[in-house]
């Protein structure tokens, strides 16, 4: 991995990436990853991955609004939300979980938000 930048360019490193393929099955199946033991014959994934080497990954900081997710497939935007600690369990994840789809449903104007897996971690204390 190489890094570089300079005071008037975004600091960037070159690495390699890996990246969902595109390949003609996922024209009429999605992409998917099983997390529990697939029924007999049904394989726990059908996600095909590319390797890209030299791949160019510059640092966003302070350059946040040069991107859209129109033009760019994503964007960065604040989101105030209230706090909540491992010690409250399910209730604070509950609450997270709601206060997400809230935003998700404001920030893309969305008729429907449903969150269907979501991972909490809680780093070791």
């Amino acid at each position: 991995m190489e890094t570089t930048g300079g005071q008037d360019s975004m600091d960037h490193i070159i690495t390699t990436a890996r990246y969902l393929d595109k390949i003609p099955l996922y024209d009429s199946e999605k992409p998917y990853v099983m997390r529990r033991k697939p029924p007999p014959g049904v394989p726990n994934t059908n996600v095909q991955m590319r390797d890209f080497p030299a791949t160019t990954i510059h640092d966003a900081r302070g350059h946040e609004t040069r991107f859209s997710i129109r033009s760019h497939g994503f964007e960065f935007r604040q989101w105030p939300h209230a706090p909540w600690s491992a010690t409250n369990g399910q209730d604070s994840v509950g609450t997270y979980l709601e206060q997400v789809k809230a935003f998700l449903t404001s920030a893309f104007e969305a008729d429907d938000v449903r969150i269907f897996d979501h991972r909490v971690y809680f780093p070791e204390i």
